[in-house]
């Protein structure tokens, strides 16, 4: 078991293509982890081991690879790049202590370098920026170096270069060469390297400012360590008031053992990590250092399907906790005993008697969920779960094979477990199964997963509005039901007043009845049979709202009247009154909230009012602008792929519905003439 001071917990973040999967690779085969790299073209990488992962050749799934080094444990988690399954990354950050920004050496800064960066910001997270692929024919490290210093808006400060036969450390003044495993065996740093010197002393400077005896000393010329200069750095990288930079080339395992030095040297282990914050069972709240003596608790963040067999991934925030253990589920109520726990390289699981505070970790046979809290029975505390980006696209799905229904909602709950980034849900107005992801992708992933494992074959449609009908005009009407059959007849008779209400109202129901013209027995019964056909629309089928029916009058029969003659009453009356009372379709308004850089906000204010959009203001800063404006749902089901194309990538949103609102005659006529059509066909 290792000590909670000599874990290193770094997830590998950056754009796609930025060589994550293959760093990871060779930074494990450096360690000596593994006797081989796995190659991404091959399908054999320990970190993608799912089968759509390996056909699409690219991560998308945040995957665990736990090793040791110089004494350390180290927990590298390789998260997705490709837009869409950046919900994993931003998954793992929530229970990472560090970061490595990872730019390709020839593309350089990209969307979504920017975006996982902002992610490391929300969390606090110090990051470590590593120029990749250093030994591609087109790569300058020096313009790589300048664009990182504008395009992160940080102080950066280089601490490794590329050389010809490997990676200088420039605060150790050695070469790592490249390909090495196991022990580092280093050479003596070449003189007249450009740009060496400038850099090395911007190093020591940072690390000066950090430490008031280590600036006294630079202030009086004195040359610093390279031990002082790393205790110093290691002050301003947990404070995020400066990014090493650092370079490899992951294929051909150039600067791994010198990357994994830095980590054990520069980077915080859980024990300098602040407190996490829970609350008690009472709602007080409550904080819990990673000290290993502590109660435990620890947060599941994900599941994992590997090796047949579900894993629960889990953070051990404080505490330790054995192997069998009987914990409490502080989300869920109840116990989980956790009977194997251990440690993952990938989807290979490796039975473990002990784990503590800062271990990321794996347990088989509990019952947990992604986001759920365990910990201690005797000294409860629940963390809160992981809150996602959004989801910007939506499908319905329907199954194929009748019976299925069960199965989809089964296999999608388990599938959620792994990706707590999608939400699905059943539409209690439209039926349907909506899937909501962060991409055409994203969703295409979900369902082949739904397809390859639990047998489930779906189509896919855009789903339905939930549009609103209501009246425009307060009118009056009679509904009579009489039928007189061998026996017993049936006989009700209601007069009912529809007048409109303000937007957002619902429906109100009451009755004026005096003197007994429909007996108080009756009342609830025309109620239940307004209610009833109000939900079953007038002019689309979809429900009457924002009115107000009142019984104010009618008649009964003294043996022939029933609850059934009068529920069957009121639905004539009802719909009287709608053919009166000139009934009109309402539509789902959003409020939309669009993020994009400066050059990018004329497309989009000039996109939006296309959308039946109206522009309520601007604000931003930093480059980046956020627009504000108010669009009809039915305007937005392309709109992530559309802000993708106009922005480069680079625009993200979010929704919130505000209000229903009427649609225009044309539209509606043509929404009213597709639902007939579509009723007509269900008929046949």
């Amino acid at each position: 078991m290792a000590r909670t001071g000599d874990i290193r917990n770094v997830a590998l973040i950056g754009h796609r293509g930025s060589g994550k999967t293959a760093l990871t690779e060779a930074l494990i085969h450096a360690a000596g982890a593994t006797n081989r790299m796995g190659v991404v073209s091959a399908r054999n990488t320990i970190t993608d081991f799912d089968g759509e992962e390996q056909s699409r050749q690219l991560s998308i799934s945040a995957a665990v690879a736990s090793f040791d080094y110089r004494g350390k444990r180290i927990n590298l988690i390789d998260t997705p790049g490709y837009a869409d399954f950046l919900g994993e990354t931003y998954g793992a950050l929530r229970v990472a202590d560090a970061a490595l920004l990872l730019v390709h050496g020839e593309s350089g800064v990209e969307v979504e370098t920017l975006k996982v960066w902002r992610y490391t910001a929300e969390y606090g997270l110090p990051v470590v920026a590593v120029i990749t692929h250093v030994d591609g024919e087109r790569t300058e490290f020096a313009a790589q170096v300048a664009a990182l210093r504008e395009a992160l808006g940080s102080r950066i400060t280089v601490v490794q270069m590329p050389v010809a036969d490997g990676v200088a450390d420039l605060v150790r003044g050695v070469v790592y060469p490249g390909g090495q495993t196991g022990q580092a065996q280093t050479a003596a740093l070449p003189a007249g390297l450009e740009h060496a010197a400038e850099w090395r002393a911007e190093t020591m400077e940072f690390a000066a400012e950090n430490d008031e005896a280590l600036l006294d000393k630079y202030m009086e010329e004195e040359d610093l360590s390279a031990d002082e200069i790393f205790s110093g750095l290691k002050l301003g990288v947990a404070e995020r008031s400066v990014v090493p930079v650092a370079c490899a080339a992951g294929p051909r395992n150039v600067g791994s053992l010198a990357l994994l030095d830095l980590m054990v040297d520069l980077l915080p282990s859980p024990a300098e990590r602040p407190a996490q914050h829970g609350t008690r069972p009472n709602g007080e709240p409550a904080e819990r250092p990673a000290d290993p003596a502590g109660p435990f608790s620890a947060l599941c963040f994900k599941a994992q399907f590997g090796e047949s067999r579900r894993v629960i991934l889990m953070r051990v925030w404080s505490g330790t906790v054995q192997s069998g253990a009987t914990v409490a589920n502080a989300t869920r109520g109840g116990k989980e005993r956790l009977g194997t726990i251990g440690t993952l390289l990938g989807e290979r699981f490796t039975d473990a008697s002990e784990l503590t505070a800062g271990d990321i970790c794996g347990a088989v046979k509990v019952s947990a969920e992604a986001g759920d809290t365990l910990c201690a029975e005797d000294a409860p505390i629940g963390y809160p779960p992981t809150t996602y980006p959004a989801p910007l696209i939506s499908v319905a799905i329907h199954p194929r094979s009748r019976g299925d229904e069960e199965k989809i909602g089964a296999g999608l709950s388990q599938l959620r477990s792994e990706d707590p980034s999608f939400r699905f849900l059943r539409d209690p107005e439209t039926e349907e199964w909506v899937l909501s992801g962060a991409g055409d992708m994203h969703l295409q992933v979900i369902l082949a997963h739904l397809r390859s494992r639990f047998g489930v074959e779906v189509d896919t449609s855009r789903p339905k509005i939930a549009y609103r009908e209501t009246v425009r005009r307060r009118v009056e009407a009679q509904g009579r039901h009489k039928k007189q059959t061998g026996g017993a007849g049936q006989f009700g008779d209601v007069l009912l007043r529809m007048e409109p209400l303000e937007r957002g109202a619902g429906f109100e129901f009451s009755d004026e009845i005096f003197g007994g013209s429909v007996p108080k027995q009756y009342i609830p019964s025309v109620e239940k049979g307004a209610r009833g056909r109000v939900l079953e629309g007038f002019l689309a089928g979809f429900p009457l709202v924002d009115l107000k029916v009142t019984l104010y009058d009618g008649s009964y029969h003294s043996v022939d009247s029933s609850d059934l003659a009068f529920q069957l009453a009121a639905r004539i009356g009802v719909e009287a009154c709608c053919q009166k009372a000139d009934a009109y379709l309402l539509e789902p308004i959003l409020n939309i909230y669009v993020t994009v850089p400066d050059d990018c906000v004329g497309d989009i204010m000039a996109d939006l009012p296309r959308r039946r959009g109206t522009v309520m203001g601007s604000s931003g800063s930093g480059g980046l602008q956020t627009i504000e404006a108010q669009v009809p749902a039915a305007e937005m089901s392309t709109y992530a792929t559309d802000l993708r194309s106009m922005t480069q990538g680079r625009g993200t949103f979010r929704t919130e519905f505000v209000r229903y609102d009427e649609v225009p005659h044309e539209l509606s006529q043509k929404i009213i003439a597709e639902r007939a059509a579509a009723r007509a066909e269900e008929r046949r």
